[in-house]
């Protein structure tokens, strides 16, 4: 691990660096600091902190789970909050994001488990968002506390959805199969039901199945093709594995 700060470095799990001076409005306060591991280059502020122990663990757990290799470091931006990630990006209405042509994510958290699955996934290809969004979803675990339960907001996503369709809330995936559908519905609801269905999907259709999915998929399709798209990588249609979801949920 090579820092790069003109402070020291304190314990490996939770780097931090401190300055004497007064807080600086969010405008000054750049991405000074920089941690360099051998799967990130952590960039984040002089008075702020990562939790690099915790993300090395999930990285090395995550690509092994999912079975990918990761051909460069993954640059993580790591800012104080929203305001501030919104002064230094210009993107200040979101808690975190992916940027895959430059293979780095932005977030104002210390640990990520969502945005770094968008880039883990990106050798396969870039499918609509209903499913690059599920995967990510789906593996939002804490590996390092032994629990692989995905969760959204700490609550199952099964669960989630299981109350989704008791509430009538459940989005019938026919909405949800090109991006722009996907993103007209309230993200609250559409992010922990992509999850749900995407865990139910991987179980039975297999990851080797998904892959299939996006390799021939792109974020701008029709549902048509999706549809087309979803057949061929599972055997199965996109309605037949949804009535099989449905089934799991109300048991």
């Amino acid at each position: 691990m090579t820092v790069r700060t003109l402070c020291s470095a304190l314990a490996l799990g939770a780097i931090a660096c401190g300055s004497p001076t007064a807080p600086a409005p969010p405008e000054q306060h750049t991405l000074g600091r920089e941690i360099e591991t051998s799967a990130f280059t952590f960039r984040f502020s002089a008075d702020d902190s990562i939790d690099v122990a915790w993300q090395e663990a999930y990285h090395q757990w995550a690509i092994a789970a999912l079975g990918v290799t990761v051909p460069r470091r993954i640059v993580y931006n790591k800012y104080l909050n929203r305001a501030h990630m919104g002064t230094q990006t210009g993107n200040a209405n979101t808690n975190a994001y992916a940027d895959p042509d430059r293979f780095e994510i932005h977030t104002i958290w210390s640990r990520d488990n969502h945005e770094v699955v968008h880039l883990y996934s990106l050798s396969w290809g870039r499918p609509v968002a209903l499913w690059t969004e599920g995967l990510a979803v789906a593996y939002q675990v804490d590996p390092v506390a032994g629990d692989v339960e995905p969760r959204w907001n700490r609550i199952p996503l099964h669960d989630h959805a299981r109350q989704f369709l008791t509430q009538g809330r459940l989005i019938p995936l026919a909405d949800l199969l090109t991006t722009r559908g996907f993103r007209q519905f309230d993200p609250n609801v559409t992010y922990p039901q992509a999850g749900s269905f995407m865990r139910f999907l991987i179980e039975t259709c297999g990851l080797d199945g998904i892959r299939r999915l996006y390799g021939t998929g792109h974020v701008d399709d029709g549902a048509t093709s999706v549809r087309e798209q979803f057949a061929d990588a599972c055997g199965r249609t996109v309605d037949q594995v949804e009535a099989a979801w449905h089934e799991l949920l109300v048991r």
